[in-house]
């Protein structure tokens, strides 16, 4: 692969598609930039700022002080990376090296040397004996324990950055808002029936007990779990014929999905049937699509239905019901009085409502991926956005052979249909006209 590979409009373009629709790990391979460092910047300045102010605000200076060490140390950082790199102070950042990634865990660790072990200690609710590090000091804890944050939240970003999860769920939504009319229509059959089933639930007092004196954390687990393993069971191979949307046999199909993706790309010189080269981060990246496709519509069905329950429960259940069903005073966050009973809207009641909306948005997507009429129609949006995809990852590595100088493919990624040739014809520059193998 060339160290500056050379570009084109038609590369270009296609790699522009493949950030906006949240699949930039398709870029990987092709030898043009991807620029995930980039794009992760606006997020962890964001981050480091808001790491850093806490810690600084814990020594003994003033506000004004605190926040200017926080935007004094990311601008000193900015500038003494482009120096390093050889580049202008105040050039745009666009790549992440070591050094950036460095200072974003260190700098907020070791500003906690600095700070009182006890109000540090307050800050996150644990002491030496909890962390296991009896025999170190307390501001080394803290240090460690600061870092790990940072690191955690570092690769949490790259994650959302890489696989493009933030831009994917917002293009799929935008999606099935357009094809609304048809899967408004399932969404409409489908959560009468839902309500009808867990209706009994919202008033058996075992629900109220379970979840009523549950702790945030343990309630935001529960919700975690049932997102996690729907995501899991949709995004499976036996939801998902990928090796199938993957295959091009004709021309006119390779035409008719880049057609779809409003893309344009010169194919004539594609020997086909011919595959779109995927590696293991592109082939989860597709699946995540079809994963990501089915939640969206079932976070349509799990909203519906907790609204519908809180309303249904703020009108049938009042504080002295959920006082005697949960064994504890109720958290009581709005109150209304009527001629003849006291209407109150609690943290219990939402915490009920908010279980039975992720349950039905679990069964949901049960259902779409299992019952076949139900899974035709919510199947569009997610099999286009795979093929249109593979054909664009395609119509890349062909549009980088054609700008690529010589006979041989150096911008191709390994794999790639087009850099597959047959013995008896080397040193000629006809691709080979042989299926290539799975």
């Amino acid at each position: 692969m060339l160290e500056d590979p050379p570009t084109s409009d038609a590369s270009e373009r296609i790699a522009g598609w493949f950030v906006r629709r949240g699949v930039p790990s398709m870029l990987q391979g092709s030898g043009l930039p991807r620029s995930v460092g980039q794009r992760m910047v606006p997020a962890l300045v964001v981050l480091y700022l808001i790491s850093l102010i806490p810690y600084v605000a814990a020594g003994p200076w003033n506000t004004a002080i605190d926040l200017g060490f926080a935007i004094g140390s990311l601008v000193l950082t900015w500038v003494l990376s482009n120096l390093v790199r050889r580049r202008p102070p105040f050039a745009r950042i666009v790549r992440l090296g070591i050094i950036e990634l460095a200072l974003f865990v260190l700098v907020p660790s070791l500003l906690t040397m600095s700070t009182d072990a006890v109000g540090m200690e307050e800050e996150f609710g644990v002491d030496a004996a909890t962390l296991g590090f009896g025999l170190w000091d307390y501001s080394w804890q803290v240090f460690l324990w600061t870092a790990s944050i940072q690191l955690i939240l570092l690769v949490m970003v790259w994650l959302l950055v890489e696989l493009g999860i933030w831009t994917l769920i917002s293009w799929l939504t935008r999606e099935l808002v357009r094809g609304f009319e048809r899967t408004g229509t399932t969404i409409a059959r489908t959560v009468p029936m839902l309500i009808g089933v867990v209706t009994f639930f919202s008033f058996t007092a075992e629900v109220w007990q379970s979840l009523g004196p549950l702790s945030t954390g343990g309630y935001l687990l529960i919700i975690l779990l049932f997102t996690v393993v729907s995501g899991v069971f949709l995004g499976g191979r036996w939801h998902f014929d990928l090796d199938a949307a993957t295959r091009f046999e004709t021309r006119a199909e390779l035409d008719h999905a880049l057609e779809l993706a409003e893309l344009r790309a010169h194919t004539d010189d594609i020997a086909l049937p011919a595959r779109a080269p995927l590696g293991r981060l592109q082939r989860f990246n597709l699946r995540l699509i079809v994963a990501l496709s089915r939640l969206v519509v079932a976070s349509w069905v799990a909203g519906s239905v907790f609204v519908f329950f809180t309303v249904l429960l703020v009108l049938a259940v009042d504080a002295t019901v959920v006082k005697a069903w949960t064994q504890t005073d109720p958290s009581i966050i709005w109150q209304w009085s009527s001629g003849y009973r006291v209407f109150a809207l609690t943290h219990e009641h939402l915490k009920v409502a908010g279980f039975l909306a992720v349950f039905s948005g679990f069964y949901f997507s049960v259902v779409s991926a299992t019952d076949p009429q139900l899974r035709d129609e919510l199947q569009d949006t997610a099999a286009d956005a795979v093929r249109q995809a593979c054909a664009a990852r395609l119509a890349l590595a062909h549009a980088y052979v054609d700008t690529a100088p010589g006979s041989g493919n150096p911008g191709l990624p390994p794999g790639s249909p087009q850099d597959q040739r047959d013995p008896h014809d080397e040193g000629r520059d006809e691709p080979d006209t042989h299926p290539p193998t799975a």
